[in-house]
């Protein structure tokens, strides 16, 4: 049987090429374009012929007028819609969905609850997995985007399509298991870390241009975020004002900016990584983050290199400082990055500075050692 990889994210792609190599299985590609250079990629997905098919899904066709930004009461109307038009949008694209075995998607990927709607609606004989999507997979025990979700699938289609039964694919799963050890009838799948094997390495040398990837010699990578989805305005201010206080330590000289794959704007006149449509993990292939600083509100990017890699750059989250202004709910950060903290083999190179007077003590520490 074939199994399908939904993925939206160039981290996904690269997640779902680690397995497709360790469970050699026959498998579809489909990819939603919501990254820049998306169809460049599939071209070159293709050419190492490791999918059966590879499919680039327009999204806003899909989906039509779905905003996430209008107001909640909109979005939820129109997701409702959208739920009383699943048998019509997901065949429109998925084709053959009654001749998988295994279907693989991430766990807040709309995309991915249509589908699976779709195949439970339908009683399809189909295994579904949620797969590494950094530390939302870890963070959430469940796979409902909220409540109002899970009471729309019930009244619209019955209990069958909240009660999954699914397997979670993770690079570590000794991590999710310390956050939910009520989960212990979850069965965990161990993804192999992507530099595991030589095929591997080459394989993601040849999707992605390494070549064009420059060492990063600066020692501090601040990432940037989405800003209008992350922080209200006086949030954004202040993540701003902390990257002053932190250039008032650290010459701008040794600051480089990962922007966010969906919001390219360079927002500070500091010098920007060079290649945003590829993943900043293939850089943990290139070079060793060991010796980096990792600066973040709260980004999966900057653990990949411990779970991934088993890398140990030192790591600064930003959460606390700006927890007032943020407009999701993490409730969880806290619990999760201390567990992620006892993953790292020193866990004190995970700073989590709890005012502007402690992070400015790390920074002026920082400088007197670099």
């Amino acid at each position: 049987m074939k199994s399908c990889f939904l993925c939206t994210t160039p981290y996904q792609i690269l997640t779902c090429i680690s397995m497709i190599q360790q469970k050699k299985c026959c498998a579809d590609l489909f990819i939603m374009d919501q990254f820049e250079g998306c169809e460049e990629l599939a071209v070159k997905i293709r050419g190492q012929r490791i999918f059966d098919k590879i499919v680039v899904v327009n999204e806003k066709q899909l989906y039509k007028d779905l905003r996430r930004s209008a107001p909640k009461i909109i979005v939820r109307f129109k997701l409702l819609l959208l739920y009383l038009k699943v048998s019509k949008i997901v065949p429109s694209v998925f084709k053959e969905l009654d001749g998988y075995s295994d279907l693989y998607i991430s766990s807040q990927a709309l995309v991915g609850r249509l589908v699976c709607i779709y195949c439970q609606k339908n009683k399809f004989p189909i295994q579904y997995h949620y797969f590494d999507d950094g530390m939302g997979s870890y963070d959430d025990s469940t796979y409902y985007v909220s409540k109002i979700d899970k009471i729309l699938r019930f009244l619209l289609f019955g209990k069958n399509t909240i009660n999954v039964n699914y397997q979670k694919d993770l690079y570590c799963p000794e991590l999710y298991e310390s956050l939910h050890p009520s989960d212990s009838c979850l069965l965990l799948n161990r993804i192999e870390f992507l530099d595991s094997n030589q095929l591997n390495r080459q394989i993601i040398r040849n999707i992605f241009p390494m070549d064009s990837i420059s060492i990063i010699s600066e020692k501090f990578v601040l990432f940037d975020t989405v800003r209008e989805e992350e922080f209200t305005p006086k949030g954004s201010e202040l993540f701003e004002h902390i990257v002053e206080i932190m250039t008032d330590f650290i010459s701008p000289d040794d600051i480089i900016v990962k922007a966010h794959p969906r919001d390219q704007r360079n927002r500070f006149s500091l010098k920007y990584y060079d290649t945003p449509s590829i993943p900043f993990e293939c850089n943990c292939i290139k070079q060793n983050m060991d010796h980096k600083v990792l600066i973040s509100c709260f980004s999966t990017s900057v653990f990949m290199p411990k779970i991934m890699f088993h890398q140990e750059p030192i790591v600064i989250l930003l959460y606390n400082l700006l927890k007032p202004y943020r407009i999701k709910d993490f409730e969880k950060d806290e619990e999760l990055c201390y567990s992620l903290r006892k993953v790292y083999y020193h866990p004190k190179r995970v700073i989590i500075p709890k005012s502007l007077k402690e992070l400015k003590q790390t920074f002026r520490q920082m400088k007197k050692e670099i």
